[in-house]
């Protein structure tokens, strides 16, 4: 069937949907259309029933978990329930959040096969379809390892290229670049631009953390927390009449778009529009720049949308030395000395020496397939099979300390939450740990009933783990650590799906952790929680470590590491950096080392 130019591929009318008879609505009498070739982000709080939405517009729910809906969803005119699934899933494709639980193979090249069979794609038609699709990912030298061999990163991707195989007309992108570097997030969002020109794909986009995606779409749908339609239309449009309303929901807001309001306030940016790219921001920023103290305003980093922003301009790159200096007086939570880690004979972690201290957050950045997750498990205490060197806690080997005390004094936090959980309800998730502590009942209530008020799941409290959406698993996942005041915190990914409020609210406890003289190790592909929270950074490349400083040395390093580390300045910098060439010689004199000449 082919469709006029731009009419709608998708429509939904009065769309409800609800887990059973008794819960309320996770959507709302939503209604909606998707046009063909359009990019619309869906965007909408944490646990606002975005994913259950995308779930209903693929055909999966209210099938496969027997819930209740009402209204209708058109795909190309069809009512979605009449299509087959191998129908549906050659038209529309879906990213989901987790991508593990799309896999069903054992190897690359079995996962890519086994969807184009169940389409009968015949085989000649197959290995091409393959081939483009592993090259587009950058997953070819990969095409007969085995699943678990891969990182986060490398089975993101590979849950794109399964889909892509099937040439869908519509693509569902349920926080896809969530565990891939900032580089490879760039490259992913820049493929999905070219593929949805060449091949006139259609996107459905959900994402909390927006930058990239600005230059991608067109249009906008918003939910709010009681999965109603709250706004339809242009994503300019949306930004600028419902600043307000994204800030009481807890929304991210584009980099771009914070800094141009701050801007403009200041007589700095001069642009007919709001800007949402870096480039919309470069282009009204007025000319000439007026000196230096007017850069220096210029410059201020914006907030972000976390609260506890603890850089400043000017002032950041000071702090985090002088802090550095206090910490590394104090005796290391944690050593390693020259750890190294194979699996299979191939090297994992090479000869790796850190101290991590109480007091400082720690950021482990680095490139997809690192080995940052395995070093997560290294300061846990729960690296498996045999390894060489040392680690040290309280200078005490680690094999010398019982589970049970190592457990009260190093707490991880998974890359998959769902690897931690252990008990049947989200209250007792977060209870185990003060119980193995032996607290007392009542402080165990209090403190857990707290916690789960800080991170949005009071009203979860009796729901099993497994049956939240990814966005409360990460948070419950987190929040079972946070109870615990161990020590040490190892983070893998903290943030990952987390709208701008539920981000901000981890990010300030893990400062008042820090503050209280605990250790914090967070994993991240964020840079700009990096440049906002780490004291120090250190860049992971092919298990070895390649550099160990504070943010600012970092994004003042040499190009070619930051390429090698797949690692992209956090907008803010970017920006200082390329106003800072347009200052005079005199001024460079006076501006911060990190947008000086070298």
């Amino acid at each position: 069937m082919i469709l006029p130019a731009n009419s709608d591929l998708l429509k939904v009318r009065h769309w409800t949907f609800a887990y059973d008879e008794e819960s309320s609505p996770i959507i709302d009498h939503v209604s909606f259309g998707i046009a063909e070739q359009d990019a619309v982000l869906l965007l909408g709080p944490s646990g606002s029933g975005k994913s259950t939405l995308a779930y209903c517009m693929n055909g999966l729910y209210p099938e496969a978990v027997d819930g209740q809906a009402s209204g209708t969803i058109q795909l190309q005119g069809r009512e979605i329930s009449s299509y087959s699934r191998s129908e549906i899933s050659s038209r529309v494709g879906m990213v989901f959040q987790d991508p593990e639980s799309q896999f069903c193979m054992v190897t690359v090249e079995d996962e890519l096969a086994f969807g184009l069979e169940n389409i009968a794609v015949p085989p000649a038609e197959m290995d091409a379809r393959m081939e483009r699709v592993l090259n587009w990912t950058g997953l070819t030298e990969y095409k007969k390892s085995r699943l678990h061999q891969l990182s986060g990163g490398m089975k993101q991707k590979l849950a794109l290229a399964c889909v892509l195989a099937m040439e869908p007309k519509l693509l569902i992108l349920d926080e896809p670049t969530a565990n891939l570097d900032p580089l490879s997030t760039r490259e992913f969002v820049r493929l999905i631009d070219r593929l949805r020109k060449s091949r006139s794909l259609t996107l459905l986009i959900i994402e909390h953390k927006l930058d990239e995606w600005m230059a991608v779409a067109n249009r906008a749908l918003a939910i709010d927390r009681r999965g109603k339609l709250v706004y339809q239309g242009g994503v300019r449009d949306f930004f600028h009449r419902h600043e307000e309303w994204n800030r009481e929901e807890g929304l991210w807001i584009p980099t771009a778009y914070t800094m141009g309001v701050d801007w403009r306030a200041k007589g700095i940016y001069a642009g007919s529009q709001n800007p949402l790219t870096e480039q919309d921001l470069l282009a009204g920023v007025q000319e000439p720049i007026r000196g230096l103290a007017d850069l220096q305003a210029a410059l201020r980093f914006p907030d972000s949308g976390c609260e506890g922003d603890l850089a400043a301009s000017g002032s950041a790159t000071t702090r985090s030395h002088s802090h550095r200096e206090q910490l590394h007086t104090k005796p290391p939570v944690m050593t390693l000395n020259r750890l190294s880690y194979s699996r299979k004979d191939k090297p994992i972690l090479q000869e790796l020496s850190l101290e991590v201290y109480p007091g400082e957050l720690l950021a482990i950045v680095g490139p997809n397939g690192a080995g940052k997750t395995t070093l997560s498990h290294a300061l846990a205490g729960i690296l498996s099979g045999p390894s060489e060197g040392e680690v040290r806690l309280y200078g005490r080997p680690l094999p010398t300390w019982s589970e049970r005390e190592l457990r009260r004094q190093v707490g991880l936090v998974f890359q998959n939450p769902e690897h931690q959980f252990v008990t049947a309800s989200v209250y007792e998730e977060v209870a185990l740990g003060l119980r193995i502590q032996g607290k007392p009942e009542r402080e165990i209530s209090e403190r857990v009933e707290e916690t789960l008020r800080v991170f949005r799941l009071a009203e979860l409290a009796a729901e099993n783990p497994f049956t939240l959406s990814q966005g409360q698993k990460r948070r419950l996942s987190v929040a079972s650590m946070l109870a615990d005041e161990q020590s040490l915190l190892v983070l893998d990914e903290p943030t990952f799906g987390q709208d701008a409020y539920t981000a901000g609210q981890l990010m300030s406890l893990l400062v008042q952790l820090k503050e209280g003289g605990k250790a914090v190790v967070m994993i991240t592909h964020d840079m700009e929680l990096v440049r906002q929270y780490a004291d120090r950074v250190m860049v992971l490349i092919a298990g070895q470590l390649r550099f160990a400083g504070s943010p600012f040395q970092l994004w003042d390093s040499s190009s070619e590491l930051l390429d090698e580390a797949r690692l992209l300045p956090p907008m803010s910098v970017s920006v200082w950096k390329k106003l800072g060439e347009n200052a005079n010689p005199i001024d460079r004199e006076g501006l911060p080392h990190v947008i000086a000449e070298h």
